[in-house]
């Protein structure tokens, strides 16, 4: 589950890329720098995701101060140019608050450009998922993304205590995807099988709430495992 590098496998025409849209809590998906655009309805996700995901909400906009809310953010989903469907995330704002709102806040580009700096990882690149890749898919295991850039605090941040707790005991749940204690940025995983494994060592986040056959159809991109090296998918 460590995060890969810059390194990049092609597979032939297919492709899955993510982008953004801009405002509250609202992510785009697109694939052959074709940009797409959000639903015009909740999709069968239900009430709560029309009135908080899609409809624009000020930053910072909490429901009630007192409460731990669990704020949504979705990734409409291409392959190969044609729409795949909808993956929609909520957020563990109370275990994990500092890697949630990181994952928040690089959805809706909020924050802007990493600052060109000498030494700043990713200086002067956006700060969103504007065409990040799928770049590990492994089978029954994860579907790994995210960009090459420093976090929204600047570098890494440090684990929540409370998200390393969390089990990896089903499918669905997000997983920070680092190189040790620590050293979070942007990527993560999918989880898409129990992985007890990673107790412990990768912080968990959020956990996917509708959208699962889109998943599986990304994960099924990919080699059986044991089969050699995983098939990163991206558009190129």
């Amino acid at each position: 589950l460590k995060r890969v590098g810059s390194s990049r496998v092609r597979l032939g025409l297919l492709s899955v890329m993510v982008g953004w849209v801009l405002g509250y809590l609202a992510v785009a998906i697109i694939a052959n720098n074709r940009r797409s655009t959000p639903y015009g309805t909740d999709d069968g996700v239900g009430d709560e995701l029309a009135g908080i995901a899609i409809r624009p909400r000020p930053p910072g906009f909490m429901s009630d101060p007192m409460d731990y809310p669990k704020p949504k953010v979705f990734f409409d989903i291409d392959i190969d140019g044609q729409r795949a469907g909808r993956i929609v995330f909520e957020l563990f704002t109370k275990q994990a608050p500092r890697a949630a709102e990181n994952f928040r806040a690089l959805c809706t580009g909020e924050k802007g450009r990493v600052p060109n700096e000498p030494g700043r990882e990713g200086a002067g690149l956006p700060l969103h998922y504007k065409g990040a890749e799928f770049y590990r898919v492994i089978d029954r295991f994860i579907c790994q993304t995210g960009i090459n850039t420093e976090s929204i605090y600047g570098g890494s941040f440090k684990d929540d205590p409370l998200a390393l707790l969390l089990k990896h005991n089903k499918k669905g749940l997000l997983s920070a995807a680092n190189i040790g204690p620590d050293t979070t940025t942007t990527h993560f995983s999918i989880v898409v099988a129990p992985a007890p494994h990673l107790d412990g060592h990768y912080p968990i986040f959020g956990q996917v709430v509708s959208g699962w056959e889109v998943v599986e159809r990304i994960n099924k991109l990919a080699k059986p495992q044991g089969s050699g090296m995983s098939v990163p998918v991206y558009q190129w």
